[in-house]
């Protein structure tokens, strides 16, 4: 028995480096880890590492925070609205989550923001989500522009330097 916990605990600290890497933060208040681009890791996963880890955690035990490896942020779908709901559905308001939250691990300051779409009412709609997941994550936006498309969607950026 001791054995095979020895030998996972090894096999656990070898496979490590090749989702990332795992270290203390320099306060020391929680660990963190960093994940390798090589892992491709979506952001919804990485963070739901994050969230099931800290909910599994024992007492005592310091928090873990996942920074997802720099990538770009995917267009989020503007799907058909419904009369009694002109914003984002469930899966549509996690992605947007998991995004704002992605951005909030990269410590970026801002965000530039893309809605494409016809109709105003969910453009707006859609914006106020926007704002809620942005402000959640401490996330300011930057330049928000309305285009005219058939093609509906959200397109969040990092400002260009």
């Amino acid at each position: 028995q001791q054995a095979a916990l020895a030998q996972q605990a090894r096999i656990s600290a070898a496979l490590l480096p090749y989702l990332g890497k795992l270290q203390r933060s320099s306060d020391g208040t929680h660990w963190e880890l960093q994940l390798a681009a090589e892992a491709r890791v979506p952001l919804p996963r990485a963070q739901r590492i994050e969230r099931e880890i800290n909910a599994s955690r024992q007492e005592g035990d310091s928090p873990l925070l996942v920074v997802p490896a720099l990538q770009g942020l995917p267009p989020i779908p503007i799907a058909p609205a419904t009369d009694d709901a002109p914003g984002p559905d469930p899966a549509q308001q996690a992605a947007l989550e998991a995004q704002a939250w992605a951005l909030q691990r990269w410590r970026a300051a801002r965000v530039d923001v893309v809605v494409a779409g016809l109709d105003d009412a969910r453009a707006e709609a859609w914006e106020r989500a926007l704002r809620g997941a942005l402000s959640a994550h401490g996330v300011a936006l930057g330049t928000l522009e309305r285009r005219r498309s058939e093609d509906a969607g959200l397109q969040l950026a990092l400002p260009a330097p």
